[in-house]
């Protein structure tokens, strides 16, 4: 909705698609990077959160 109500000329529109490209290869690599330091190798960096660690309590 957004790139249709202002991307309104091809320089805008193509800006607009560099812009969601930049922001899918972004979130791709951050989701690569947690992949490999929580699932395969499962190396994760030092004084990272670890998995199990610092979990909210039972409330009642």
């Amino acid at each position: 909705d957004y790139v249709k109500r202002h991307a309104t000329t091809p320089e805008l529109q193509r800006a607009a698609l560099a812009a969601l490209t930049f922001k899918c290869t972004v979130l791709w690599t951050q989701l690569d990077a947690l992949y490999f330091a929580y699932v395969a190798p499962g190396m994760v960096p030092p004084d990272a959160w670890q998995p199990g660690e610092g979990l909210a309590r039972g409330r009642g």
